[in-house]
């Protein structure tokens, strides 16, 4: 039987660890599909894409500074696998939404926090979420099959401000205790 508790070796925390988070306000851009064609990738490095237009925001100040994030949320009545992703930084509290962009404002809330190797584990260490999720049912996620409230309790990637491809990141899941 596999060990769902102890995370692979791919994962660096020795365990996942269960924070707060919030309340942050972010600005981005978004992209509502299931990312079959790497739209996501896109969405952060396309001629358009948010990358090349992150100067529009006006950043945070202090700590928030330099953050960015990678969203995903579930689509309100879709039921087909499609999510909401949406690429953003910390924003000034007085910061104007660029054409274009979207605000989201990320709640206060204990977080389960994964920590990534670099990029390319990425998808591993989601799929590793879901076990652990299975393995500790005394946290429950905000996107359950009982009902959803990932509109405003999203998981989403933490890139740090120092971010390479090659360094690391970290996943939040919202949690609350059962």
């Amino acid at each position: 039987m596999e060990n769902t508790t102890n995370p692979p070796e791919w994962v660096i925390a020795a365990e996942p660890q269960v924070k707060e988070f919030g309340p942050c306000r972010v600005i981005g851009m978004n992209y509502i599909g299931k990312n079959q064609s790497g739209e996501i990738p896109a969405l952060w490095h396309s001629e358009k894409g948010f990358i090349h237009r992150v100067k529009e925001i006006q950043p945070s100040q202090g700590a928030e500074a330099g953050l960015a994030f990678g969203i995903c949320r579930c689509v309100p009545g879709k039921t087909d696998g499609s999510f909401e992703y949406i690429a953003a930084i910390t924003a000034a509290p007085d910061a104007s939404i660029p054409e274009g962009m979207m605000e989201v404002q990320l709640l206060q809330s204990p977080y389960v926090i994964f920590t990534v190797r670099n990029l390319t584990e990425i998808g591993k260490v989601w799929e590793y979420a879901q076990k652990w999720f299975a393995a500790n049912p005394q946290w429950e996620g905000f996107c359950t099959p009982k009902g959803c409230d990932c509109v405003h309790y999203p998981s989403f990637e933490l890139y740090p401000a120092d971010f390479t491809p090659d360094g690391k990141l970290y996943i939040y899941f919202p949690v609350k205790a059962k």
